[in-house]
């Protein structure tokens, strides 16, 4: 008897963490996807731009490859009647989902910039070797990262004068630098600037006393200059890297129907760097709110499929934006007088009550809750089917709170027609501001 007592538990067991395991590896079949399909709008370009060898590439593919051969090794059912085999094929399937998931959020979002910014980095590079045989470079100077092209082309100067030749040599090579806005440094070069154009307008001076002057600084500029080309080369790889990021984030509040906030175009690089912290601190938090987000209306479109599979039409619904989050109220016909609503909450929480409807706001009778709480029992029996569809949709219900029906719960809902009285034709796709007491705005 015992054992036979043993036996049932034992089967039992097996048969929840059946249940909790296909809920698992249907989330880890979903992480599959995503495995196989990341990065795929960037790989192909990579390829070309920097080539299948790239360690980037490779290191990318590598990780991909490894990872979906781990995924496939993990068989669904272990083959076992021993209730441990099961939990411990549970732990390595939550582990597992866990591991992908901080993958798939944390670090390989940061290879995928890399690989972004190496992508920039190829086209600058060919940018400048275009721009390097298209200029007829006026003065030769060791190669240098590319600079961006601000100054007008230099006039033609007589061979008869070496003064203007050299100002001008002196000013190709040095006014670039200080426009392009990408030098952490820029007062001492600034400073070599005005001495030159000081001496080069003082009209006090010979033009051999400010030819030797300009050419003192002009050389003490070639001595330097591989210091300020490494700042600014470093400094737009960091520049782009937040203009990349910004695009990330403005994606992120395009989704969640958010303002974005503009790049600071003309801000120096200490601007830029403290814009970038920030924007790194909100994508984070956007990217939560949007993965919240997604899972909430995921939860809500499946019950909303269960429901109609009942035969229960949604007659109204709306989006409840809290303080601390956001609720999917959908409202479905359970019969000509009631009503079942279904709140959805970005936390992960699902609520389920049955109310009747009314042409205005008032308190139920007597009778009208009786009738509501008959209501709750026909709804209570169908309840368990509804929980084993949202598993087998990978949805599980966990921390239930379930409450016997009883009038206590009984309340109206006014859902007004457009000629007065009960009507179920409201207006779908309203949201509404809560504040901390709860209270529409």
């Amino acid at each position: 008897m015992e054992e036979q007592t043993r036996l049932r538990k034992e089967q039992k067991k097996i048969k929840q963490l059946t249940q909790e395991i296909q809920i698992l590896q249907a989330t880890l079949d979903r992480q599959k996807e995503e495995i196989t399909h990341f990065a795929e709008d960037v790989l192909p370009e990579a390829r070309r731009c920097i080539g299948d060898d790239a360690p980037q590439v490779k290191a990318l593919e590598a990780r991909r490859e490894k990872l979906l051969a781990e995924v496939c090794c993990v068989s669904n059912l272990p083959d076992s009647t021993d209730s441990v085999v099961f939990e411990e094929h549970k732990k390595r399937l939550i582990s597992l989902t866990k591991q992908v998931r901080h993958l798939l959020d944390e670090e390989w979002p940061r290879d995928r910039q890399e690989l972004q910014s190496a992508i920039s980095l190829r086209r600058i590079d060919a940018e400048k070797g275009f721009l390097e045989f298209a200029s007829g470079a006026t003065v030769q100077c060791p190669v240098q990262p590319a600079l961006p092209p601000l100054i007008p082309g230099l006039q033609e100067v007589a061979p008869d004068e070496p003064l203007q030749e050299r100002w001008a040599a002196f000013c190709a090579d040095v006014e670039p630098r200080l426009r392009s806005g990408l030098l952490d440094h820029e007062e001492e070069l600034r400073q070599l600037y005005d001495a030159a154009f000081q001496i080069y307008s003082d009209v006090a001076l010979t033009e051999e006393d400010k030819l030797a002057e300009i050419e003192k600084r002009h050389k003490a500029f070639l001595a330097t200059h591989n210091g300020y080309d490494q700042e600014i080369a470093r400094n737009r790889r960091e520049r782009e890297a937040t203009e990349a990021l910004h695009l990330e984030y403005a994606a992120y509040c395009a989704l969640l129907d958010r303002p974005v906030r503009d790049f600071p175009e003309e801000a120096s690089m200490e601007a830029v760097r403290c814009f970038r912290t920030e924007l790194q601190r909100e994508v984070k938090q956007l990217h939560e709110e949007l993965r919240k987000k997604n899972e909430m209306e995921y939860v809500a479109k499946t019950v909303g499929e269960i429901m109609t599979e009942l035969g229960h039409d949604v007659v109204a619904s709306e989006t409840l934006a809290a303080p601390n989050r956001n609720i999917i109220h959908n409202m479905y016909r359970f019969d000509d007088d009631m009503v079942v609503n279904v709140f959805t909450s970005d936390n992960g929480g699902v609520m389920f009550e049955v109310s009747g409807v009314s042409e205005e706001k008032r308190p139920a009778t007597s009778l009208e809750k009786l009738k509501i709480k008959e209501g709750m029992e026909r709804f209570c029996d169908k309840y368990p089917w509804i929980k084993e569809k949202l598993a087998a949709s990978g949805l599980a219900l966990g921390n239930e709170n379930l409450k016997e029906p009883d009038v206590s719960y009984a309340r109206l809902i006014p859902l007004k027609g457009e000629n007065g009285g009960a009507s179920f034709s409201r207006v779908k796709g309203r949201t509404r501001t809560l504040s901390a007491q709860g209270e529409g705005e």
